[in-house]
């Protein structure tokens, strides 16, 4: 047996051993305020999300090419992952 927490056989992704379907739904957290990213996270729950779907949008945090990036306040990327964990 496959001690990976993720697996794929036969057509099937399991998680822990046992058979998984993801259900995913999509927040663009640089769309919506850090202050509504755990409602709208508790929301997507609710509809019987189990994953979250997101992509970064790096000019969102480097709007200016051989600028510093930045993931800091509205752009704290780690702190939505954290929450979305």
């Amino acid at each position: 047996m496959n001690n990976a927490l993720l697996s794929y056989g036969d057509a099937v992704l399991y998680r822990s051993g046992e058979p998984y379907r993801i259900l995913a739904g999509a927040i663009h957290y640089f769309r919506v305020h850090p202050e509504l990213w755990q409602d709208r996270l508790r929301r997507l729950k609710a509809m019987g999300a189990n994953t979250v779907d997101t992509y970064v949008a790096w000019n969102f945090h480097q709007p200016k090419r051989g600028a510093a990036p930045d993931f800091t306040g509205w752009r704290n990327l780690g702190h939505f992952i954290d929450l979305a964990q």
